[in-house]
């Protein structure tokens, strides 16, 4: 019996029976159907024999029709990817026999109601929600609070402009939260994340505000995210200094602070994050030297600190990172001349 089809990237435009043909395989675990440039998704399907089907990847089909009904009477689903397939969706009631389900990706689904369609998910059971690319808007943020038991939450690409409102703080179980790509209109970054701060023990790992518009300091409270992994904030308005609770993130293996306008120098405590890997603070206005603190980054693969203010000799410290492939160290006010020589991994550099 077939438990798992991977078909991505075949070309199934001229497969108008695709779903009746598929439907047979009753015993289907896993659909993988991703680029498959199927257009029409069949609104109604006389009897469902997909009663098995835990995974259905759909992602970055064009679809000509609205989210048909039969998709949300796949009672095993855990796993839906719709990313990318401009769906709208017809009814939320589709939503109700959900209970069960664990995932759902509907990044790019062009909603025509997400108010709605997130109040009715509000009573599932999901650990895993994309709705990036959905027109959701910061009012409707509310209706997720009831989902304590989400990992992972996909916002991107929305048209939030508001403040995150504090019910938020309820999911403390979250690891990941993308709110990159939407437009917060100035709105400081310490008001964004009051709402994570609420939890006494944070479980977000991943957290992303990159090309949205936030301004204002990076807040002291930030060392209280204590698990965080990937930290992105680039292409923003953030100004003043890099708080010296940074060094509390001891997880951190990504940190992007880049294109925005802190100024300052680097604190020493970041020199504490032995597990860094990528650092890139270019393109803001920081000043000083690298100071002690470099030679405490030895996991450290990526460092980018181009266009900014920053001074002192350099071979004397960047030796110290024997891990790193890629550095980019220009338009600084250093001394001293750096080579490839000074590495033992590095494949690409740029010192000028």
């Amino acid at each position: 019996m077939l438990h798992h089809l991977a078909m991505s990237g075949v070309d199934l435009s001229k497969a108008t029976d695709w779903l009746h043909v598929i439907n047979d395989l009753s015993s289907l675990v896993q659909l993988h159907l991703s680029y498959c440039k199927l257009s029409h998704i069949h609104p109604h399907v006389p009897s469902l024999n997909l009663t098995s089907l835990s995974l259905l990847d759909l992602s970055l089909n064009s679809f000509d029709s609205s989210m048909p009904p039969w998709i949300f009477s796949l009672t095993s689903l855990l796993s839906l990817d719709l990313n990318g397939c401009f769906l709208s969706v017809p009814s939320a009631h589709s939503f109700r026999n959900l209970t069960d389900l664990e995932f759902l990706d509907l990044d790019g689904s062009n909603f025509m109601n997400s108010s709605l369609v997130l109040k009715e998910l509000s009573s599932s059971n999901l650990i895993s929600l994309d709705i990036g690319s959905c027109g959701v808007s910061s009012l409707d943020l509310d209706s997720l609070h009831n989902l304590t038991n989400l990992l992972s939450l996909g916002l991107s690409s929305n048209e939030l402009t508001k403040r995150i409102p504090k019910s938020l703080g309820n999911l403390c179980n979250l690891k990941e939260i993308d709110l990159s790509f939407n437009n917060f209109g100035n709105i400081s970054l310490t008001y964004l994340l009051e709402s994570f701060f609420e939890c006494k023990s944070s479980a977000l790992e991943s957290l992303s505000f990159s090309f949205s518009g936030v301004s204002g300091h990076l807040p002291d409270q930030l060392g209280q995210l204590s698990n965080l992994v990937h930290l992105l904030l680039s292409d923003n308005y953030i100004t003043g200094t890099i708080p010296h609770s940074i060094g509390q993130l001891s997880f951190l293996r990504t940190l992007d602070l880049s294109v925005n306008q802190m100024c300052g120098s680097i604190p020493f405590s970041i020199g504490r994050l032995s597990l860094l890997e990528v650092l890139d603070l270019g393109l803001n206005q920081l000043n000083g030297s690298l100071s002690e603190w470099i030679g405490g980054l030895s996991s450290l693969k990526k460092l980018y600190l181009s266009h900014n203010r920053l001074d002192g000799n350099l071979p004397d410290r960047l030796g110290q990172l024997t891990k790193l492939v890629s550095l980019d160290i220009s338009f600084n006010l250093f001394t001293g001349v750096v080579t490839e020589a000074h590495f033992t991994n590095l494949v690409s550099l740029n010192s000028l």
